[in-house]
Order: C-alpha cells, then sequence, then structure tokens
C-alpha cells in the first residue's frame, strides 16, 4: 500500500514498517526530548536501534513504537480516575 507524503506519521507507521528518528518520534507520542528519552532510560518505553557503523546514528522501528502506542491506550482504559469518571451518571 503507497500513502501520500504528506499523509499522517501514523498512517504511515500503520502502512509499512520503518525506521524512525526522533523528531518523527516526538511528532508521534507527543512529548518533549527529555521526557521521551528518560522514558527509553527507565525501560519505560522502546529503545532505539543502532544503524550504520557509527555508534550515533539511532532510530526507532515503527512496530516497536506503534506496539508501545497500543500499550499505553489499553492501560489507560483500564485506569479509573476519581478525576474522571466515565461512567454515566445514575
Amino acid at each position: 500500500m503507497s500513502l501520500p507524503p504528506d499523509a499522517p506519521l501514523v498512517s504511515q507507521l500503520r502502512a509499512r514498517d520503518s525506521f524512525l528518528r526522533i523528531r518523527d518520534v516526538l511528532s508521534c507520542v507527543g512529548v518533549s526530548r527529555s521526557t521521551w528519552l528518560s522514558w527509553v532510560k527507565r525501560g519505560a518505553a522502546p529503545g532505539p536501534v543502532r544503524l550504520g557503523p557509527s555508534a550515533r546514528l539511532v532510530a526507532w522501528r515503527s512496530r516497536d513504537l506503534e506496539a508501545w502506542m497500543d500499550q499505553q491506550v489499553q492501560r489507560s482504559d483500564r485506569i479509573e480516575s476519581p478525576c474522571y469518571p466515565f461512567t454515566s451518571p445514575p
């Protein structure tokens, strides 16, 4: 399946397995660079893969990022917050 280059990044993720650089990851996830990298360091988010001979070139696999995002959605669906009760009033 081929998507136009201006298709949303999330659609591009689902269309094919690819590598994403940090700017693309941050665009998908919507957090700051420092927050994302601290989550990666703690193991709370997927880590990057090293590309090429340089240890400095890293990217994230789109399938890992998509799986992580799905886990976050599933986890948030199971959490009941006292501030946001998603139940209908009696």
